[in-house]
């Protein structure tokens, strides 16, 4: 495996930690304002419910999820960590952290959809070809897809990848956000 091979699977692999480690590092020098706080909040909320939701419906490796929100954006769990970390950014008050945050976002994620996919077209070919065709890949489109079934599962979602311990984490380092308000 070449070097750059090595670093690729590096960054998949640890992309959810970047996300949780660089929030608080970005904390550090964070100059929370109270308007960019708020709106940096509704972010993270929003991207913690989506992702809720979405860990509700999917099924990994045994079959395509298709229904819930996966019938209206290919990668809503990605969606829903993008929201979070631009929440972060606001949070935090100052642009070029925020810039930042996107950044480590888009290169790892970027990577980890890549890698995803590929896995996803050697597994299920046509159909996740015919998937692909109808829903768009990381930004929701606005008409509804039928639904093909599936239901929400709240044991799966709090389940799928320590999605109840991620929530609280996730809340938690909100309200400490929070308190550099007052610093």
């Amino acid at each position: 495996m070449t070097g750059a091979a090595k670093l690729r699977v590096y960054l998949i692999r640890r992309r959810t930690l970047l996300l949780v480690v660089l929030p608080v590092l970005v904390l550090l020098g964070a100059h929370p304002r109270p308007v960019p706080y708020a709106i940096g909040v509704l972010l993270v909320l929003l991207g913690q419910a989506l992702r809720f939701w979405s860990a509700g419906y999917i099924v990994k490796a045994t079959q395509l999820t298709t229904t819930g929100p996966y019938a209206h954006v290919r990668n809503p769990l990605y969606l829903g960590s993008l929201l979070i970390t631009c929440g972060w950014g606001a949070m935090s008050g100052r642009w070029e952290l925020a810039a930042l945050l996107v950044l480590v976002f888009a290169v790892t994620h970027g990577l980890s959809i890549a890698a995803e996919e590929r896995y996803l077209r050697a597994r299920f070919g046509a159909q996740f070809e015919e998937y692909c065709r109808q829903v768009p890949r990381l930004w929701p489109r606005l008409c509804v897809r039928p639904n093909s079934g599936g239901h929400f599962s709240w044991q799966q979602a709090i389940r799928c990848d320590s999605e109840g311990v991620n929530a609280v984490c996730v809340g938690l380092l909100a309200a400490i956000y929070g308190t550099r308000l007052w610093w």
